[in-house]
C-alpha cells in the first residue's frame, strides 16, 4: 500500500467518525451540566459534603466550558455559575444555622 492511499483512508475515516466523537463530547458536558443543575431543586435537603461536591464539579465544568468557543456554551456558563452560587449559598446558610 502506498503512503498516499493510507493518508487518504485516514482522512476519510476521520471525516466519518469525528462528528460522532464531537457530538459525544458535547453530549458529555451537557449531561454533566444537567446532572449538576438538576440538584438545585434538592439543595436544602442535601448534606454539606454533597453541596461542596456539586460546587466543585460546577467549577471544573465551568473551566472546560469557558475554553469552548461556541455561542451556545455562554448560556450554559451563565446558568452553571448560578447553580454553583446557589450551592455555595446553601452551604454557607447551613453552616450559619448550625452555629
Amino acid at each position: 500500500m502506498s503512503l498516499r492511499f493510507i493518508v487518504i483512508c485516514t482522512v476519510f475515516a476521520l471525516g466519518l467518525f469525528l462528528p460522532y466523537s464531537l457530538q459525544a463530547a458535547e453530549d458529555g458536558w451537557k449531561k454533566e451540566f444537567s446532572a449538576i443543575c438538576s440538584e438545585v431543586v434538592n439543595a436544602r435537603e442535601l448534606e454539606d459534603g454533597e453541596l461542596l461536591r456539586l460546587a466543585l464539579e460546577s467549577d471544573k465544568l465551568l473551566k472546560r466550558l469557558r475554553n469552548m468557543q461556541e455561542r451556545e456554551v455562554k448560556i450554559y456558563v451563565f446558568r452553571l455559575e448560578k447553580c454553583k452560587k446557589f450551592f455555595e449559598f446553601t452551604l454557607e446558610s447551613n453552616k450559619r444555622r448550625k452555629g
